[in-house]
């Protein structure tokens, strides 16, 4: 409905409270508006259009009953041809006489007229046993000498994407520095006795007046 922002009228619950009615009116339009943008989406994903659609939209149940919702369906969706169904063609035996005369309950007397098949399998009536899943062990394989990728070699003996060359039979012994042979503690003190004297003859020149 449209909402005059100058309108204050109330509405009174049946427990005595008491709200604007146009809150009332902005809390209603939302939640139809996601209710109707989640049917067409499900129209959408079925992939049929308005033109497919022969006899159109039909709206019942109890929320169908809301004022200019054929309206709401109509700006919401484009679909044009929407029509609100309160009659059912269906026999059902109830002790109520005004019982569903306005289709409040069309959607489950449909569903409970449809109900023959057991959403959880079985037969309908019977109690469905559950048996929980069972996760079977992951087998892990160890790769093998042949699953391991292996250098390609060209003819010349290089590996193709590198710079290795063929082996030859060059002799690398020469190559190999030999330790050194430890020297006996008699040189080793010669020749630190040897460097102090010449330490101290140099510090004696220095301090001489000659130099």
């Amino acid at each position: 409905e449209e909402i005059e922002d100058d309108n204050k009228e109330v509405f009174t619950t049946s427990d005595g409270r008491v709200f604007l009615l146009n809150d009332l009116k902005k809390l209603v339009s939302a939640r139809l508006e996601e209710i109707i943008a989640n049917v067409k989406h499900q129209i959408d994903r079925s992939q049929f259009t308005g033109n497919q659609l022969v006899g159109g939209v039909l709206l019942t149940g109890g929320v169908a009953q809301t004022r200019n919702i054929e309206r709401a369906f109509e700006i919401i969706t484009g679909i044009t041809k929407v029509k609100l169904v309160r009659s059912l063609n269906l026999q059902y035996r109830t002790n109520k006489q005004d019982f569903n005369n306005d289709g409040s309950y069309n959607g489950v007397i449909s569903l409970v007229e449809k109900g023959d098949e057991n959403c959880c399998g079985g037969a309908i009536g019977q109690p469905t046993i559950f048996e929980p899943a069972v996760e079977q062990p992951k087998t892990v394989q160890t790769p093998t000498l042949s699953d391991v990728a292996q250098p390609e070699m060209s003819n010349d003996g290089r590996i193709n994407g590198g710079s290795i060359e063929p082996e030859t039979d060059t002799d690398w012994s020469n190559e190999i520095e030999e330790p050194e042979t430890p020297q006996e503690p008699s040189v080793v003190k010669k020749k630190v006795s040897g460097f102090g004297k010449k330490m101290k003859n140099f510090l004696n020149k220095l301090l001489s007046e000659d130099e």
